[in-house]
């Protein structure tokens, strides 16, 4: 797991953020390359801030670290962050075999019978809104200090995932030979949908997805919600955990050449999207935060 940053009390938000690439930094002898660079960055919790709002108000708001990584080697990139209420999120995306993995620690308050922390993860298929690993090595700030918010706002998208995934590590490397290792603490709580598993293997030629996965549930379609359940229901229910990725480098942006025909790469755009998982539990008790 790529470490948390500490959290630093420096206040000067106010110069411009830049986002550079620093384009053969290391020169053009491949065995000179790093295959591995990591970027920390301060986000503002929960999207976009408005052209009029000033500096105090958006100290008064959340602001967390998030550390992206790129690894020209493994072909992946990954990024994580910590929310002030402890939650820790964590996406993968393998540009091989085209998966994105999104892993999620949860602390519970045992006063309210919840458990001490809980695991899960998600599989979903790559759509292609992230730049690929070398773009991430060469990214650069010039002030670490400022908070960052997106260029775009893409929304929010509902993934259904009433499937677990076999807890083989061979059959799991089918859709991500990371996975196994990734997802290893949440190997009873790793769910997807036949959609996704099928964009993912079929394009690699892989096996069919029920060959790596089984209903979580049997008869989800008729799970309640676990917010409509009494506290002390042991009911299984369909539980809902809303992620949200407030800045990541969506695309690469590309300029006109001065001199002659052609582009250049010139910098990135960012993006904010959330994903809401919907997911079958055994009782309530693994969901106490469902919304309504």
């Amino acid at each position: 797991m790529a470490p948390i940053f500490a959290r630093s009390t420096m206040t000067n938000y106010s110069r411009v953020p830049i986002l550079l690439f620093m384009l053969n930094l290391l020169g053009s002898d491949p065995d000179k390359c790093l295959t591995r660079a990591d970027l920390a960055v301060r986000v503002q919790y929960g999207g976009q801030k408005s052209q009029e709002e000033n500096v105090e108000s958006i100290l008064q708001r959340d602001v967390y670290e998030q550390v992206i990584s790129g690894n020209s080697s493994m072909d992946t990139v990954t990024i994580e962050f910590k929310l002030p209420d402890g939650t820790i999120v964590t996406q993968l995306t393998d540009f091989r075999m085209q998966s994105q993995l999104v892993r999620v620690f949860l602390l519970g308050e045992e006063d309210l019978g919840e458990p001490r922390s809980q695991a899960f993860c998600f599989v979903s298929a790559f759509t292609g809104d992230m730049i690929p690993p070398e773009a991430v090595m060469k990214l650069r700030q010039k002030n670490p200090w400022t908070i960052r918010v997106a260029d775009e706002d893409r929304g929010q998208v509902d993934q259904e995932s009433p499937l677990i995934l076999d807890s083989s590590a061979i059959r799991q490397s089918a859709v991500s030979s990371h996975l196994p290792s990734f997802c290893k603490d949440a190997k009873s709580a790793t769910f997807s949908s036949e959609q996704e598993l099928f964009n993912i293997l079929d394009s690699v030629n892989g096996p069919d997805f029920s060959s790596i996965s089984k209903p979580a549930i049997e008869d989800h379609v008729s799970l309640s919600r676990c917010h409509v359940l009494p506290q002390t229901s042991k009911n299984p229910c369909l539980c809902n955990l809303k992620i949200c990725f407030d800045w990541y480098p969506c695309t690469l942006k590309y300029c006109k050449n001065s001199e002659g025909e052609g582009e250049h790469r010139c910098g990135i755009r960012t993006c904010r999207k959330c994903t809401n998982f919907f997911f079958p539990v055994k009782s309530k008790n693994s969901c106490l935060w469902d919304p309504k």
